[in-house]
């Protein structure tokens, strides 16, 4: 099992790659482009949140942190629906849900949706996190599982 410090490598490198086949396209921002490979680095992280590991940490501190925001700008339901996502690594095993392609996939999908919906003007941006995201988590599946077992359903 690869630590994460290989994750994040591998993570960056997939992240580095679809910056060069579309980032260069889209933009010319320095910090946009570090964004995208934040959310790659993200990514590659994120299948492990289901195990005590730095995914986890960091992962339930970003949870802890957005969840204060959204108390204090009284979004109650995102800071509900928040509070139940965050009990869902709670629940399953390690290389269960968080380790399928298909689970990654429509989880990048649905978020990027979602922040399509509650800042409209930021359809583009989401869109492109949400895509970063998911390359980052599919790299983390690929180097744990190999190629032929990530796409299996």
């Amino acid at each position: 099992m690869p630590g994460y410090k290989k994750h994040l490598t591998v993570g960056l490198v997939t992240g580095i790659v679809l910056l060069l086949i579309t980032g260069f396209y889209y933009t010319t921002s320095g910090i946009l482009c570090g964004r995208w490979l934040i959310f790659s680095l993200l990514g590659s992280l994120f299948p492990d949140v289901d195990t005590k590991s730095k995914g986890q940490l960091l992962f339930y501190r970003l949870a802890l942190g957005i969840s204060l925001i959204l108390i204090l700008t009284r979004q109650w339901i995102s800071s509900s629906l928040l509070g139940f996502c965050a009990l869902l690594p709670l629940v399953v095993h390690h290389r269960g849900l968080f380790h399928r392609a298909w689970f990654i996939i429509g989880l990048a999908i649905g978020v990027g949706l979602l922040c399509c919906r509650w800042a409209p003007q930021e359809r583009f941006r989401s869109g492109v996190d949400a895509l970063f995201f998911m390359i980052g988590a599919l790299s983390h599946v690929v180097l744990d599982m190999g190629w032929r077992r990530t796409f299996r359903f």
